[in-house]
């Protein structure tokens, strides 16, 4: 081959690289490559945390934006931007943003945790408890999380419950002062009296001002003070609280605090309030009796909500407040729950003589799943003659398992449905248990 020929072939063999290596450096410009990308979504997300440290949620919203543009799967920028939406009280577009960074790693128990409190500042209680117990079953340390569902569960009126979440945020974090804070609060102002204790309410009240000396602080030992019993120490440490929010300017919220001194002046201990109490309307209140053979007295007006008590065929309850098919209802124990219209007979002349004998027969006759046989009234004793007896919620066999009884254990039968007895224990508790269970009692001397 002629020397000029090779030339040229070299020539042009360069040619082709210099244009191969300028179009890939021009893709490169083009299309940054992952290394690339990562570097930029990090710089963007911490300068997205650098503007939400500084308080500018718009900036930080703006950034954490642009660096999921470049890192769709960053779920860390998705629960900051929901984080910084919820601070803007934007609480549905923090719950996208959190529901996106849990799709992407469903072990972020921090996004579990901030959804949680975001459903707990749009009211919806129910949903909160769920996330706040998701984020406890990824991390079980989670303290933020036990004492955010016992706030939860203490606006629902599940105050057992409450406390037990607060008691295990302190466990975890001795120096929570929050957590003494509101375990105080509900020792001291709880409307039912068997979560109430005041010795121990001063003692916690004076654990959180120890490690948070605010006015919320001394406003809880006040009230831990009265339902002790001392109330000159309340209204002591009432008028500090008054006095400091005057200093503060914060005149707003003086009629909550004065009216609380008022009450101690009275030597009457404060009480956690409800809107039912305050409420009223036309042929309110009124006293109402359950038909049905179970009624669930729910903190909220939906049947979702959780069931703060159960009553059953009988009882008697007092109506408060109608909102469209609920009603706020006061229990025997002043609680405050809301009860279905279903689930009691109006005592009006004029609604009965209105009824048919066939509604009438309707009412009088409980049913369940459709069954046309009444409930028969019994007083008989019988015994578990099986290893374990398994006691539902409901008389069928697909029903929830409430508790169990051991052989040999006697029981009070109440009613009898078809082929079920609902039982009732020394302890109140009631269910609904086979009747294959059981044998007709010799001794009832070992009723439990």
């Amino acid at each position: 081959m002629p020397l000029h020929n090779t030339v040229k072939n070299i020539l042009g063999l360069s040619i082709w690289l210099q244009l191969f290596t300028l179009l890939f450096i021009s893709i490169g410009l083009l299309f940054p490559g992952q290394a690339q990308c990562e570097q930029s979504a990090e710089i963007l997300f911490k300068q997205g945390c650098a503007w939400f440290n500084q308080g500018d949620y718009e900036s930080a919203i703006a950034d954490f934006t642009k660096a999921l543009e470049l890192m769709p799967n960053n779920s860390k920028a998705y629960n900051n931007r929901g984080t910084a939406w919820f601070y803007k009280s934007d609480y549905d577009r923090a719950i996208a943003d959190y529901t996106k960074a849990l799709e992407i790693n469903p072990s972020h128990s921090e996004a579990c945790f901030n959804r949680g409190t975001a459903w707990f500042y749009k009211g919806d209680y129910d949903r909160a408890i769920a996330d706040f117990t998701m984020a406890l079953e990824i991390n079980p340390s989670y303290s933020k999380a036990y004492f955010y569902r016992g706030e939860a569960r203490f606006y629902q009126g599940d105050y057992y419950w409450a406390i037990a979440d607060y008691s295990m945020a302190l466990q975890i974090d001795p120096s929570y002062a929050k957590a003494y804070n509101q375990l105080s609060w509900t020792l001291a102002v709880c409307p039912e009296a068997r979560f109430r204790n005041g010795t121990k309410a001063v003692e916690m009240a004076t654990k959180a001002l120890e490690l948070n000396p605010d006015n919320h602080s001394l406003d809880t030992l006040a009230a831990a003070y009265a339902e002790a019993g001392r109330f000159e120490n309340a209204i002591t440490t009432q008028k500090q609280v008054i006095n400091l929010l005057k200093n503060e300017k914060k005149t707003a919220e003086l009629p909550e605090y004065i009216a609380r001194l008022k009450s101690y002046k009275a030597h009457k201990p404060w009480r956690e309030k409800y809107i039912a109490s305050e409420v009223s309307s036309k042929n309110l209140p009124r006293i109402e009796t359950i038909t049905d053979y179970l009624a669930n007295i729910r903190a909220r007006p939906t049947t979702k909500s959780l069931t703060i008590d159960k009553l059953t065929k009988g009882d008697q309850i007092k109506l408060i407040h109608q909102e469209g098919e609920w009603y706020i209802i006061k229990l025997d124990d002043d609680r405050i729950g809301w009860a279905h219209q279903n689930l009691f007979l109006a005592k009006s002349s004029a609604a009965e003589s209105n009824n048919t004998e066939l509604e009438k027969r309707k009412r009088e006759v409980p049913l369940i799943k459709d069954a046309e046989q009444p409930y028969v009234k019994t007083n008989n004793m019988v015994t578990c003659k099986v290893s374990i007896g398994r006691v539902r919620k409901f008389p069928t066999f697909d029903s929830e398992i409430i508790f169990k009884l051991r052989k040999g254990e006697t029981v009070l039968v109440v009613e009898t449905k078809d082929n079920w007895n609902r039982i009732e224990l020394r302890d109140g508790r009631v269910g609904w248990a086979h009747q294959s269970l059981f044998k007709i009692a010799q001794n009832t001397s070992d009723l439990p």
